[in-house]
């Protein structure tokens, strides 16, 4: 299952949730806004924006890139 990495306000990432619903993409939604951990952890990897997808131990980490991946799993 995709992990898709968000916050409460975060139009990109309701951009790309709506992406995932409309294809019928399976995804499990974490908010940093609630999870410091995933937040910190995403740091330590270099990550600075969001929405971020990790499929497969894969990082999806800019709209255009989760938009093609997107487009491959429907």
């Amino acid at each position: 299952m995709v992990i898709l990495y968000t916050r409460t306000v975060c139009p990109k990432c309701t951009l790309i949730k709506t992406l995932l619903d409309s294809a019928e993409v399976a995804y499990e939604q974490v908010n940093l806004d609630f999870d410091e951990k995933a937040e910190v952890e995403l740091k330590e990897k270099g990550f600075m924006g969001l929405p971020i997808a990790l499929d497969e131990g894969q990082y999806y980490a800019d709209v255009p890139s989760i938009q093609a991946f997107i487009a491959q799993k429907a």
